[in-house]
């Protein structure tokens, strides 16, 4: 135990996965030495302790270590803040609601990685909740300014977004008119997609034209309508 409080960082490293591998899963000794390295200095560490917690957490720790983990998803460090993604599904709380907040609001992480990691983690995550739950989640995602994080949204939804979900169709088509090109062109064909029948389709993409910065563009949308 003396070398997880050794000065190279490597070597703790090397102790705590060598730790975490001996003690068993319940030990609350060996769990609160593993909690304590959530502080580590190094980030290395920080994120080796994240899997480790949660491996050796008993039951009755996860509401806890859910926590300790979304606590961690907002670690100055990208490494730990992608660990602490990948400890969601470790702990395995599929459903789980501030879980699925969390990993909806790393979707718009300053690191392309976490971001990527929280692209591949949200479906998975989301599964067990019902849709509109699911999609709540991403709501505030959805107004990022930059446009990197709504194309992520974008594939996001088309993978728990279910045909004639009307929260879905309603969060896709604020995008009809996004100021940039790639989004607008993502969230039409997605749209497509959600809205199987074309006479309804027809009728929702014209009402997205009704926020169109253009006078004209909007005159237009409110004809059409009206026919």
């Amino acid at each position: 135990r003396k070398r997880l409080q050794d000065k190279n960082k490597g070597v703790r490293k090397a102790a705590l996965e060598a730790f975490a591998h001996a003690a068993p899963q319940g030990n609350r000794g060996a769990f609160f030495v593993v909690v304590g390295l959530l502080e580590d200095p190094a980030p290395e560490v920080r994120a080796s302790a994240l899997s480790a917690m949660v491996r050796l957490a008993s039951h009755r720790e996860e509401l806890r270590v859910l926590d300790m983990i979304s606590e961690r998803a907002r670690d100055r460090h990208p490494e730990v803040r992608n660990a602490a993604l990948r400890a969601f599904k470790q702990l395995s709380p599929a459903g789980n609601q501030r879980a699925v907040v969390v990993i909806a609001a790393c979707l718009a992480d300053r690191d392309k990685e976490v971001r990527n990691t929280a692209v591949d983690m949200f479906p998975q995550m989301a599964a067990c909740l019902d849709g509109e739950h699911g999609l709540s989640a991403l709501q505030p995602v959805l107004g990022s300014d930059r446009a990197e994080v709504r194309l992520l949204v974008l594939k996001v939804l088309s993978c728990v977004a279910t045909p004639d979900n009307d929260g879905a169709i309603s969060m896709v088509s604020a995008l009809l008119e996004d100021p940039d090109p790639s989004v607008k062109r993502e969230a039409l064909q997605l749209l497509m997609s959600l809205v199987p029948d074309k006479s309804r389709f027809a009728v929702i993409s014209t009402m997205g034209r009704l926020k169109h910065g253009r006078t004209d563009a909007r005159n237009a949308a409110i004809s059409a309508l009206s026919k």
